[in-house]
């Protein structure tokens, strides 16, 4: 017979109270779109493209696809070098005799890169505004706000998987008789 963990038996709470919360960030969203006479399509907005912004001319939509094919190009690199970075920063920490000059140059490069990275989304969203109109901007911010609090609901949701795995696979092994800890 077997018995189910602790865990395992929130998980289905936890799912229910994600939708729950999920949807009414949706409905919010699509009030205070409403309060403000604009109207979103929650399709639409799923989709993560520019549908749902209403009344895009063939201009703006060039314009768009445009800034966001030189931002991604200028992000992708650098990302590039911001990996770059990080992996001589590790290199640099791990050596016998750690040159504390270098990893301080290092750690000021990073910082540069994530300032500029920073100054490079600033800029978009500034850019952004010049191409929308008032009513256009208001959704595509709601849009991107939208995207951001899912992107961090995912990732608490895979911390949260992750650490639940490592504390099941320990508890196995603590009943199987093996008192190690798991690599």
């Amino acid at each position: 017979m077997k018995v189910k963990s602790k865990n395992s038996a929130f998980l289905p709470a936890i799912a229910l109270l994600a939708a729950l919360f999920f949807s009414g960030q949706v409905l919010g969203q699509n009030q205070s779109a409403k309060a403000e006479g604009i109207k979103v399509n929650p399709q639409e907005m799923k989709k993560g493209s520019f549908a749902m912004i209403p009344g895009l001319t063939e201009e703006q939509k060039t314009k768009i696809k445009d800034l966001k094919y030189e931002r991604n190009k200028d992000q992708q690199m650098l990302k590039a070098q911001l990996a770059e970075k990080k992996a001589h920063l590790r290199t640099l920490t791990l050596a016998d005799s750690p040159d504390r000059k270098a990893i301080d140059k290092t750690i000021d490069e990073i910082s540069a890169l994530n300032g500029t990275m920073m100054k490079h989304s600033v800029d978009m969203k500034f850019n952004m505004k010049s191409i929308f109109t008032p009513e256009q901007y208001k959704v595509w911010e709601m849009h991107r706000q939208q995207a951001k609090h899912m992107k961090s609901q995912g990732n608490r949701h895979q911390n949260m998987k992750g650490s639940g795995n490592k504390m099941h696979s320990q508890k196995k092994n603590q009943f199987n008789g093996n008192n190690h800890r798991p690599a």
